[in-house]
């Protein structure tokens, strides 16, 4: 009899395998994630349940919450295949953590609002917003930081630019969240250019722009999902049944942009084999946590 995904997860072979890529507590916190999102998301019952464990092992590397209707970051179906996207949101919170932001947002612009911008610093001229303002329409998306150094930065997009931009690049451009949440994707789109353009690439930023364009190139029609999964953080983890290759995109899009390696010197230090960060433990336990997962969906 083929296993639930409850019970899959709570195998002793799964939650060895989890265990071997972070602490204890966030191995009971990821299982109970998982489940929880499983269990909500009924788009992703389609997907195959080693593929849904394998992207939402990206919120451990990332630290986010694993949770949806958080905005972080997101675990979502993408013809059968389950997909990690991280949200504006999680952009905000990777810049944060950086220390060397002063402020960030990211904002829509409405009608009457956009007055033009200096050709020069890139800065918009807006008007006062109206009493109404949240009843108006959106003319367009704008993203702002200024660093602790005193440098400030803007990217502004009219709703046209962004829809061509959609148009041109989301393999899901008349389904999914860029149909059910237009300004959800509209700010991620100006918020990533800017901070891909112009903001510190730290290690951990410059990862997350790089996985996240990673999933949307090739053609618009049938790139490979899983090979490309594969760059972003582990082995693809293939289950005995095929995935639902006709179920439809409830994706979270990033911009197809490629971000540039960023390279890193590293001082020599003595090994400390008790200190491997997330990452290492999660590349040494891949091939392990593959073979236990097909055993544990051939019992």
């Amino acid at each position: 009899m083929a296993q639930s995904f409850s019970q899959l997860v709570n195998t002793k072979e799964v939650i060895t395998s989890i265990q071997n890529t972070m602490t204890a507590k966030q191995a009971a916190d990821f299982k109970t994630a998982i489940i929880t999102l499983y269990n909500t998301a009924d788009s992703l019952k389609r997907c195959s349940p080693t593929g849904i464990i394998q992207a939402g092992l990206n919120s451990v590397k990332y630290n986010f919450p694993l949770d949806n209707n958080l905005g972080f970051c997101y675990v979502v179906p993408y013809k059968g295949y389950a997909q990690f996207q991280i949200g504006w949101r999680g952009y905000v919170q990777l810049a944060q953590r950086t220390g060397q932001y002063l402020c960030i947002n990211v904002t829509e612009v409405k009608q009457g609002e956009y007055l033009g911008f200096d050709i020069a610093s890139g800065r918009p001229k807006l008007g006062e917003p109206a009493e109404n303002r949240e009843a108006l329409p959106d003319v367009g998306y704008l993203a702002y930081f200024k660093l602790l150094n005193g440098a400030e930065y803007y990217y502004y997009q009219t709703r046209q630019q962004i829809e061509a931009f959609k148009n041109k690049y989301s393999p899901a451009a008349n389904c999914g969240p860029w149909v059910s949440n237009f300004s959800e994707m509209a700010k991620k789109t100006v918020l990533k250019h800017l901070l891909k353009n112009f903001g510190p690439l730290t290690s951990e930023v410059a990862s997350a722009l790089k996985a996240d364009s990673l999933n949307y190139q090739g053609n618009r029609c049938g790139y490979d999902v899983p090979n490309l999964q594969t760059e972003i953080v582990l082995p693809t983890l293939k289950a005995e049944e095929e995935p639902d290759k006709a179920s439809e995109a409830e994706q979270i899009e990033a911009s197809a942009e490629e971000v540039a390696p960023v390279s890193e010197t590293t001082p020599e230090a003595a090994p400390v084999p008790a200190a491997k960060s997330i990452r290492e433990s999660t590349k040494e336990a891949a091939d392990l946590f593959t073979e236990k997962i097909k055993g544990a969906l051939k019992s």
